[in-house]
């Protein structure tokens, strides 16, 4: 299943599991979501397509360079969960996760207790001397996370130059020396700044500021609990004029 595809089902199940939809397009993000509430997640729909489009150029890209995550390796993520920035966009996906199997409560109470020097909440260590240990939400990981490692940068004299991973650098420097050569001969490999501007554009207010990871998340969690409470409300308390505060463009913080 693309994983497009995934988010859609996530977000349809959440709302059925409520009794509000039935029979819906499984595959059409927009018409398993109440509107208007959920129409900034148009945005959401975007994002999709651009990770399943580079989820095919990661895959090829390591298939050609012949190149892989080393075994077990978790050492990106071992640093304050400060240094990986991301946006409330990107978090949404994890955010519905959460709340689809009600663990997001339980999650925004740990990560109002995170402190400045944690890790990633989303991390598992299992062996920190080493730098191993893993993802356990790696599906629906940021752009960063899809990114790291994989990508490039373009310098100053416009060359595309292949950034490995501290680890891979250390321990197998030949690689990026070899796969750079293959970039100049014509290997496609994804540009960080090129995705990074494609996301920032989906949306005025969920992707065009960054955050820490663990901030990030705290709010894209609180982001879709506002708006489930209010699509799921029933007719009676609608009639109320209860209707979901417009969020301001730039507001979100």
């Amino acid at each position: 299943m693309s994983y497009h595809k995934s988010i859609c089902v996530i977000f349809q199940l959440i709302v059925l599991d409520n009794g509000q939809l039935k029979n819906e397009n499984r595959c059409n993000l927009m018409k398993i979501i109440p509107n208007p509430i959920f129409n900034e997640i148009k945005s959401l729909q975007a994002l999709s397509e651009i990770y399943d489009e580079l989820e095919e150029k990661i895959t090829v890209f390591k298939k050609k360079g012949a190149i892989e995550c080393i075994a077990g390796c978790g050492q990106c993520c071992e640093t304050s969960h400060e240094n990986i920035e991301t946006t409330l966009l990107e978090m949404l996906p994890a955010a519905l996760y959460f709340w689809k199997n009600n663990q997001a409560e339980a999650l925004l109470e740990k990560l109002n207790r995170s402190e400045k020097d944690d890790c990633c909440v989303l991390y598992q260590p299992v062996d920190p001397e080493n730098g191993k240990g893993f993802c356990t939400l790696y599906e629906y990981r940021g752009l960063v996370c899809r990114l790291f490692g994989f990508s490039a940068r373009v310098s100053k004299d416009r060359k595309t130059v292949f950034q490995p991973c501290m680890k891979i650098k250390q321990n197998l420097s030949y690689l990026k020396e070899k796969i750079n050569i293959l970039i100049q001969a014509g290997l496609t490999v994804p540009v960080f700044s090129n995705y990074g501007q494609q996301v920032s554009s989906l949306d005025p207010v969920l992707s065009s500021k960054v955050y820490g990871i663990n901030e990030a998340l705290k709010k894209a969690l609180e982001w879709v609990g506002l708006r489930l409470s209010f699509a799921l409300q029933k007719p009676e308390e609608e009639d109320k004029n209860k209707r979901p505060p417009i969020v301001p463009s730039g507001k979100i913080a």
